[in-house]
């Protein structure tokens, strides 16, 4: 399983390690220093418009390949998932077992209402 990152040690790790204080990373993504604050201490996340403005402005990818606005362990570790394409999510086994009973699903559903059940 890889390291996943949280949305607020990507931020923070990114900003030091640029030498980009707080609020520089503020007024570039157009927040205030409290919310930058925030974000990397894990008591709010990023909008989708913000971490549109972050990727812009810094380069920093917040955004996962299901448009979700984090990489938040919680919500990728337990599939193994972390800052992915597409062709890697589908390559994960774990992966392919969720897509593979939702195909199967909705196959059966399809074929039911075929038969007109």
């Amino acid at each position: 399983m890889k390291d996943c990152k949280s949305t607020s040690q990507l931020i923070r790790e990114f900003r030091e390690a640029n030498h980009v204080t707080q609020q520089a990373f503020a007024d570039g993504v157009g927040v205030s220093k409290i919310t930058v604050y925030r974000w990397e201490h894990g008591i709010a996340e990023p909008s989708m418009e913000h971490a549109k403005g972050i990727e812009a402005v810094f380069g920093l990818r917040l955004i996962s390949p299901r448009n979700q606005v984090t990489y938040d362990r919680e919500k990728t570790s337990d599939l193994g998932i972390c800052e992915s394409s597409e062709a890697a999510l589908l390559e994960n086994p774990k992966m392919q077992g969720i897509i593979r009973k939702a195909l199967t699903k909705a196959v059966r559903k399809a074929l039911r209402n075929t038969d007109g059940r």
